[in-house]
């Protein structure tokens, strides 16, 4: 597993990068699997249609508005092209989060056929359970909501799932669907968990969810295949600098050690944007901090390889990075990464429709 991250999700730069880099592991690297921090559902449901519809809208199915830029949109071509060789690249995503309305309602209809094959009342619970959360939460601003008995009954379905393999194999039901159909009722659960926790906690659940999913997918859907993850540096690093909360990164580095390498990626000046497309300056990083010191170097764009990299003062001391271009994150970087990908400077990418 190689995760690629990002200091922010408003950088034309990162975008480009990623998306040369996601090319390259294709293609020299053997990584068949793309993994986006965008719901487990949406994206199962998008990569279905690539080769069908085009490439702008296979993205605007699956991923947040923060991605839907003319760079990213390249990843989606090239995905469309590779569906034709012996080696497509495929799409997944490991978010508990939905991405996209795309597919809500086939997400409940695929609980009541799968369970319903078995257990007809079930189903129809099961699916009437998943309508619940998402209206619960569509009608919410902010976690925490109250949703215990909604954890309570993911608890007993899932308890129920997790024995029905063979009834439902038996029943009819693809092996393939059998397993998507438990690991997404799993997603649901920590979404839901996510929502009725707050703060650091809410964070917790969402990040232990998405990790679960992630291994889920490398050793359930894709054993033996190679996954390159696209997220944010918050999720993709193994130690958290501002946060005292379990990261996504942590998780996978415990479970899989050295098969991760984990890339974040900076910048030192320009321009960034927020989740909602505000574009603010980059703030410049103060003396002793990662973006000063890589300015130094006096390039556009440099690699730093951790695990390779002699003992030095600024890798192995906590220094300050900053996160989203503005807020200073001390953080020990070979802790944190296995790599370090700094560009001098940023602009905003060129967004699409959302």
């Amino acid at each position: 597993v190689v995760q690629l991250g990002e200091s922010s999700h408003g950088v034309s730069e990162f975008n480009h990068a990623k998306v040369r880099l996601i090319k390259y592991l294709h293609e020299e690297r053997g990584f068949d699997v793309v993994a986006f921090e965008g719901g487990i559902w949406e994206c199962a449901r998008a990569d279905a249609s690539v080769g069908e519809v085009a490439p702008r809208d296979v993205m605007a199915r699956c991923l947040f508005g923060v991605w839907d830029t003319a760079e990213v949109e390249q990843l989606f071509v090239y995905l469309e092209r590779t569906r034709a060789t012996d080696r497509p690249l495929r799409l997944v995503g490991f978010d508990v989060q939905s991405s996209s309305a795309y597919a809500e309602s086939e997400r409940t209809a695929f609980f009541a056929r799968v369970y319903g094959a078995v257990d007809r009342a079930r189903g129809d619970a099961i699916a009437a359970l998943d309508t619940k959360l998402t209206t619960a939460i569509d009608a919410a601003s902010r976690p925490p909501i109250p949703l215990d008995a909604e954890l309570a009954a993911y608890d007993e379905h899932i308890a129920w799932a997790s024995a029905q393999g063979g009834a439902l194999r038996a029943a009819g039901v693809s092996a393939e669907d059998v397993a998507f159909a438990e690991q997404l009722l799993r997603s649901r659960r920590a979404f839901c968990l996510q929502w009725s926790a707050s703060g650091e906690a809410s964070s917790a659940a969402r990040d232990a969810g998405m990790a679960a999913n992630l291994v889920w997918l490398a050793e359930q859907r894709f054993p033996g295949e190679k996954l390159v993850v696209w997220a944010h540096n918050g999720h993709v690093g193994y130690v958290g600098g501002l946060a005292a909360a379990a990261q996504m990164g942590s998780y996978l580095r415990d479970h899989f050690g050295d098969a991760a390498y984990t890339v974040g990626l900076y910048g030192y000046r320009g321009a960034t944007s927020f989740n909602n497309r505000l574009v603010v300056p980059v703030r410049r990083g103060g003396p002793g901090s990662l973006e000063a010191l890589m300015y130094q170097l006096r390039e556009q764009a440099v690699f730093v390889d951790l695990r390779g990299l002699p003992p030095a003062d600024w890798a192995d001391q906590t220094i300050p990075t900053l996160s989203w271009g503005r807020t200073v994150e001390p953080l020990t970087l070979r802790d944190s990464y296995d790599g370090l990908l700094f560009v001098d400077t940023l602009t905003p990418p060129a967004y699409l429709n959302r």
